[in-house]
């Protein structure tokens, strides 16, 4: 394995500060935030480097991971925010 390099860190890391797992809120500033106004779980990060470094976040609520729903990708870095714990 190689090192863990600064450019590594910056396309791993930097790129989506978000983690599968992790507790989020749809940005205000997100064109559909009106429709998503709970707390979510991050479900997926799909990361296309070959692509111009694009990522696609899927989230679903607590009720639909329970129930195994779907979840709904399409979400950018930008339109989400940590949720507080």
């Amino acid at each position: 394995m190689g090192e863990v390099t600064a450019e590594w860190h910056r396309l791993m890391i930097e790129i989506c500060p978000y983690r599968v797992g992790q507790r989020v809120k749809v940005s205000p500033d997100c064109k559909y935030a009106s429709e998503w106004p709970d707390e979510y779980v991050i479900t997926g990060i799909r990361w296309d480097y070959r692509d111009g470094s694009s990522v696609n976040i899927s989230i679903a609520h607590d009720d639909e991971i329970i129930k195994r729903y779907g979840d709904t990708d399409g979400f950018r870095p930008h339109d989400l925010l940590p949720a507080q714990c």
